[in-house]
Protein backbone atom coordinates (compact mmCIF):
# COMPACT_ATOMS: atom_id res chain seq x y z
CA UNK A 1 0.00 0.00 0.00
CA UNK A 2 1.08 3.57 -0.61
CA UNK A 3 1.57 4.45 3.07
CA UNK A 4 3.78 1.42 3.78
CA UNK A 5 7.30 2.41 4.79
CA UNK A 6 10.23 1.30 2.70
CA UNK A 7 14.00 1.49 2.97
CA UNK A 8 15.28 2.92 -0.30
CA UNK A 9 18.70 3.44 -1.89
CA UNK A 10 20.18 4.50 -5.23
CA UNK A 11 23.53 3.10 -6.37
CA UNK A 12 25.08 4.15 -9.69
CA UNK A 13 21.72 5.36 -10.94
CA UNK A 14 19.86 2.16 -10.01
CA UNK A 15 17.05 2.53 -7.45
CA UNK A 16 15.64 -0.17 -5.19
CA UNK A 17 13.54 -0.31 -2.04
CA UNK A 18 12.87 -2.94 0.58
CA UNK A 19 9.48 -2.83 2.38
CA UNK A 20 9.88 -2.69 6.15
CA UNK A 21 6.88 -4.98 6.59
CA UNK A 22 9.01 -7.60 4.78
CA UNK A 23 12.19 -6.78 6.69
CA UNK A 24 10.21 -7.13 9.93
CA UNK A 25 10.39 -10.88 9.28
CA UNK A 26 13.90 -11.19 7.80
CA UNK A 27 15.84 -8.16 9.19
CA UNK A 28 18.49 -8.46 6.46
CA UNK A 29 18.24 -8.78 2.68
CA UNK A 30 21.38 -9.65 0.72
CA UNK A 31 21.26 -7.84 -2.60
CA UNK A 32 23.29 -6.37 -5.44
CA UNK A 33 22.53 -2.86 -6.66
CA UNK A 34 24.37 -0.99 -9.38
CA UNK A 35 26.81 -3.91 -9.49
CA UNK A 36 27.69 -3.49 -5.80
CA UNK A 37 26.96 -6.23 -3.22
CA UNK A 38 25.03 -4.80 -0.30
CA UNK A 39 22.78 -5.68 2.62
CA UNK A 40 19.53 -3.89 3.42
CA UNK A 41 19.11 -4.21 7.19
CA UNK A 42 16.41 -3.41 9.72
CA UNK A 43 16.34 -3.99 13.47
CA UNK A 44 12.67 -3.79 14.60
CA UNK A 45 13.63 -3.79 18.29
CA UNK A 46 15.69 -0.59 17.91
CA UNK A 47 13.97 1.08 14.96
CA UNK A 48 17.24 1.28 13.04
CA UNK A 49 17.39 0.96 9.26
CA UNK A 50 20.63 0.93 7.26
CA UNK A 51 22.09 -0.29 3.99
CA UNK A 52 25.69 -1.50 4.03
CA UNK A 53 28.19 -2.59 1.43
CA UNK A 54 29.19 -6.23 1.88
CA UNK A 55 32.79 -5.98 0.72
CA UNK A 56 35.20 -6.36 3.65
CA UNK A 57 38.92 -7.07 3.44
CA UNK A 58 38.71 -8.58 -0.03
CA UNK A 59 35.74 -10.79 0.91
CA UNK A 60 32.06 -10.44 0.08
CA UNK A 61 30.12 -11.06 3.28
CA UNK A 62 26.93 -13.11 3.38
CA UNK A 63 25.32 -11.53 6.41
CA UNK A 64 22.61 -13.30 8.35
CA UNK A 65 20.76 -12.78 11.65
CA UNK A 66 22.68 -14.40 14.50
CA UNK A 67 19.79 -14.41 16.97
CA UNK A 68 21.97 -12.44 19.40
CA UNK A 69 21.44 -8.85 20.53
CA UNK A 70 23.63 -6.02 21.78
CA UNK A 71 21.69 -3.27 23.56
CA UNK A 72 18.61 -4.86 21.94
CA UNK A 73 20.10 -4.28 18.48
CA UNK A 74 20.39 -7.12 15.98
CA UNK A 75 23.81 -8.75 15.65
CA UNK A 76 24.63 -10.07 12.19
CA UNK A 77 27.12 -12.80 11.30
CA UNK A 78 28.91 -13.79 8.12
CA UNK A 79 27.53 -17.05 6.72
CA UNK A 80 30.48 -17.42 4.33
CA UNK A 81 33.61 -17.44 6.45
CA UNK A 82 34.31 -15.14 9.37
CA UNK A 83 32.60 -15.85 12.71
CA UNK A 84 32.62 -12.12 13.51
CA UNK A 85 29.45 -10.45 14.81
CA UNK A 86 28.39 -7.14 13.28
CA UNK A 87 26.20 -4.54 15.00
CA UNK A 88 23.31 -3.61 12.72
CA UNK A 89 23.00 -0.05 14.00
CA UNK A 90 26.65 0.94 13.67
CA UNK A 91 27.92 -1.50 11.03
CA UNK A 92 30.87 -2.35 13.28
CA UNK A 93 32.20 -5.82 14.03
CA UNK A 94 31.98 -6.17 17.82
CA UNK A 95 33.60 -9.60 18.15
CA UNK A 96 35.62 -12.12 16.18
CA UNK A 97 38.62 -11.70 13.89
CA UNK A 98 37.14 -8.63 12.18
CA UNK A 99 36.44 -6.82 15.45
CA UNK A 100 36.75 -3.05 15.01
CA UNK A 101 36.15 -3.11 11.25
CA UNK A 102 33.18 -1.18 9.87
CA UNK A 103 30.99 -1.93 6.90
CA UNK A 104 30.69 0.94 4.40
CA UNK A 105 27.32 2.60 4.79
CA UNK A 106 25.28 3.20 1.63
CA UNK A 107 23.14 6.39 1.70
CA UNK A 108 19.52 5.32 2.22
CA UNK A 109 16.19 6.72 3.35
CA UNK A 110 13.07 5.49 5.12
CA UNK A 111 10.12 6.84 3.19
CA UNK A 112 6.72 5.61 2.00
CA UNK A 113 6.14 3.39 -1.01
CA UNK A 114 3.97 6.12 -2.56
CA UNK A 115 6.70 8.76 -2.36
CA UNK A 116 9.54 6.43 -3.31
CA UNK A 117 7.71 5.19 -6.41
CA UNK A 118 6.84 8.75 -7.43
CA UNK A 119 10.44 9.97 -7.03
CA UNK A 120 11.97 6.82 -8.54
CA UNK A 121 9.51 5.47 -11.14
CA UNK A 122 12.08 2.95 -12.37
CA UNK A 123 12.64 1.44 -8.94
CA UNK A 124 12.77 -2.27 -8.39
CA UNK A 125 11.60 -4.25 -5.34
CA UNK A 126 12.89 -7.70 -4.35
CA UNK A 127 10.40 -10.50 -4.90
CA UNK A 128 8.87 -11.64 -1.59
CA UNK A 129 9.55 -15.10 -0.25
CA UNK A 130 6.52 -17.17 -1.36
CA UNK A 131 6.23 -18.99 1.97
CA UNK A 132 6.03 -15.68 3.87
CA UNK A 133 3.35 -13.90 1.80
CA UNK A 134 0.65 -14.32 4.44
CA UNK A 135 2.98 -13.25 7.25
CA UNK A 136 3.89 -10.05 5.43
CA UNK A 137 0.31 -8.85 5.94
CA UNK A 138 0.72 -8.78 9.72
CA UNK A 139 2.68 -6.35 11.90
CA UNK A 140 4.58 -8.49 14.43
CA UNK A 141 6.06 -5.55 16.35
CA UNK A 142 2.97 -3.39 16.87
CA UNK A 143 2.49 -4.66 20.42
CA UNK A 144 6.17 -4.10 21.19
CA UNK A 145 6.10 -0.50 19.98
CA UNK A 146 2.83 0.33 21.68
CA UNK A 147 4.34 -0.93 24.96
CA UNK A 148 6.71 2.03 24.93
CA UNK A 149 9.81 0.31 26.32
CA UNK A 150 12.48 -2.22 25.30
CA UNK A 151 11.94 -5.85 26.24
CA UNK A 152 15.60 -6.85 26.26
CA UNK A 153 18.61 -5.50 28.17
CA UNK A 154 20.18 -2.25 27.03
CA UNK A 155 22.31 0.50 28.51
CA UNK A 156 20.15 2.70 30.79
CA UNK A 157 18.62 5.77 29.18
CA UNK A 158 19.14 9.07 30.97
CA UNK A 159 17.11 12.24 30.55
CA UNK A 160 13.56 12.71 29.35
CA UNK A 161 11.68 11.23 26.43
CA UNK A 162 10.35 7.77 25.77
CA UNK A 163 12.81 4.93 25.08
CA UNK A 164 11.12 4.03 21.78
CA UNK A 165 10.81 7.62 20.53
CA UNK A 166 12.08 7.61 16.94
CA UNK A 167 15.13 9.75 16.25
CA UNK A 168 16.66 11.09 13.06
CA UNK A 169 20.41 11.52 13.30
CA UNK A 170 22.03 13.90 10.83
CA UNK A 171 25.78 13.92 10.36
CA UNK A 172 27.16 16.97 8.59
CA UNK A 173 30.65 18.45 8.14
CA UNK A 174 29.79 20.66 11.14
CA UNK A 175 29.09 17.69 13.39
CA UNK A 176 26.25 15.36 14.35
CA UNK A 177 22.79 16.48 15.39
CA UNK A 178 20.05 14.27 16.83
CA UNK A 179 16.48 15.27 15.92
CA UNK A 180 13.11 14.09 17.20
CA UNK A 181 11.45 12.50 14.15
CA UNK A 182 7.91 12.87 15.53
CA UNK A 183 8.55 16.56 16.21
CA UNK A 184 9.64 17.08 12.61
CA UNK A 185 6.32 15.62 11.51
CA UNK A 186 4.40 17.97 13.81
CA UNK A 187 6.35 21.02 12.66
CA UNK A 188 6.20 20.25 8.93
CA UNK A 189 4.20 22.55 6.70
CA UNK A 190 1.02 21.59 4.85
CA UNK A 191 3.20 20.40 1.96
CA UNK A 192 4.78 17.77 4.21
CA UNK A 193 8.15 19.50 4.25
CA UNK A 194 10.25 20.41 7.29
CA UNK A 195 13.16 22.78 6.97
CA UNK A 196 15.51 24.21 9.57
CA UNK A 197 19.08 25.15 10.33
CA UNK A 198 20.35 23.15 13.32
CA UNK A 199 23.93 24.19 14.09
CA UNK A 200 23.76 26.57 11.15
CA UNK A 201 23.38 23.77 8.59
CA UNK A 202 20.37 24.11 6.29
CA UNK A 203 18.35 20.88 6.24
CA UNK A 204 15.17 19.94 4.41
CA UNK A 205 13.15 16.78 4.94
CA UNK A 206 9.88 15.37 3.73
CA UNK A 207 7.70 13.68 6.33
CA UNK A 208 4.77 11.29 6.54
CA UNK A 209 2.87 10.64 9.79
CA UNK A 210 3.21 7.25 11.38
CA UNK A 211 0.58 4.56 11.15
CA UNK A 212 -0.58 3.04 14.47
CA UNK A 213 2.28 1.11 16.03
CA UNK A 214 4.89 2.42 13.60
CA UNK A 215 7.47 5.19 13.41
CA UNK A 216 6.97 8.20 11.16
CA UNK A 217 8.75 8.31 7.82
CA UNK A 218 11.21 11.21 7.55
CA UNK A 219 13.59 11.45 4.65
CA UNK A 220 15.79 13.66 2.57
CA UNK A 221 15.02 13.71 -1.12
CA UNK A 222 18.77 13.33 -1.70
CA UNK A 223 19.64 9.69 -1.14
CA UNK A 224 23.25 10.24 -2.11
CA UNK A 225 25.59 13.18 -1.75
CA UNK A 226 24.31 16.38 -0.19
CA UNK A 227 27.22 16.59 2.23
CA UNK A 228 25.43 14.80 5.08
CA UNK A 229 24.39 11.35 6.23
CA UNK A 230 21.12 10.35 7.91
CA UNK A 231 20.63 7.58 10.47
CA UNK A 232 17.50 6.16 12.08
CA UNK A 233 17.18 4.71 15.58
CA UNK A 234 15.03 4.66 18.71
CA UNK A 235 16.10 6.98 21.52
CA UNK A 236 17.31 4.27 23.89
CA UNK A 237 19.32 2.51 21.18
CA UNK A 238 21.13 5.57 19.87
CA UNK A 239 22.01 6.59 23.43
CA UNK A 240 23.32 3.10 24.19
CA UNK A 241 25.82 3.27 21.34
CA UNK A 242 26.45 7.04 21.37
CA UNK A 243 26.10 8.23 24.99
CA UNK A 244 28.12 11.34 24.14
CA UNK A 245 25.38 12.72 21.86
CA UNK A 246 22.87 15.22 23.17
CA UNK A 247 19.34 13.92 22.71
CA UNK A 248 16.31 16.15 21.96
Amino acid sequence: MGADRVLGAVVRGEARCWPLRVLDWHEVCLDTLGGAPLAATWSPLTGSAAVYGRAAGGDTLRLGVSGLLLNSNTLLFDRAASPSLWCQLTGEAVSGPRRGERLPRVPAVVTTWEHWRRDHPGTTVPAPAPTFKRRYQSRPYQTYRSGGRPRFPAAPLTGGGGPLDPLLIVETPAGRRVLDAARLVREAGPDGVWSGQPDGVALRFRVAPQAPGEQPAVWSELVSGGGFAVYYADRFAWHAFHPEDRLP
